[in-house]
């Protein structure tokens, strides 16, 4: 289904029928979290996504390396 009539229909989600395409979309994307199932889902911390942070990609850079660190630091050798 092409995003723009998915979009619009997710619009009027409210007036379809509880079986419809969106509502079981949204049930299935609720279900599985996929901000647990993929970390590059998951949230900007807070160092990143401040107006004060004045260098967004660099602070971004440090967060990614952390993440990175802690995944290989737990894969077995």
């Amino acid at each position: 289904m092409p995003a723009l009539l998915y979009a619009l229909r997710v619009a009027n989600m409210m007036a379809s029928p509880k079986d419809s395409m969106e509502h079981r979309i949204q049930r299935a994307y609720t279900n599985l979290d996929m901000g647990v199932l993929y970390s590059s889902l998951a949230p900007l911390p807070q160092s990143v996504s401040s107006n004060v942070t004045k260098h967004k990609e660099k602070a971004y850079g440090r967060v990614l390396k952390a993440r990175l660190r802690r995944f290989f630091e737990a894969l077995p050798e």
